[in-house]
C-alpha cells in the first residue's frame, strides 16, 4: 500500500481530545499503550502533537499477481 497525503498539524483541543480518546477506545489489546505515559499532560500536553493526513491518493498492489487498485480524491488525476 501507498498513500500520497497532505500532512497539518492539528493544534486545536478538541481534534487532540478525540484523537486522544478514539487511540483509547480502539487499540487493539497489545498492541497500542496508554498516551499517558509519555503525555502526562493528557491531550493538553504542549509536548503532544497530532499530525493530520488528508490522503488525495491510495495504491494498493496485491503481491499475488501485481495487480493494482488506485482511489484518488475527487478532482485529483
Amino acid at each position: 500500500m501507498s498513500i500520497d497525503a497532505v500532512a497539518s498539524w492539528a493544534e486545536d483541543a478538541d481534534t487532540k481530545r478525540h484523537v486522544w480518546d478514539l487511540y483509547r477506545r480502539t487499540s487493539p489489546k497489545g498492541a497500542g499503550y496508554d498516551l499517558g505515559n509519555f503525555w502526562r499532560g493528557g491531550p493538553t500536553d504542549p509536548g503532544l502533537g497530532v499530525l493530520r493526513l488528508e490522503p488525495w491518493r491510495v495504491q494498493v498492489i496485491r503481491g499475488t499477481d501485481l495487480r493494482r487498485t488506485i482511489w484518488r480524491a475527487a478532482g485529483q488525476r
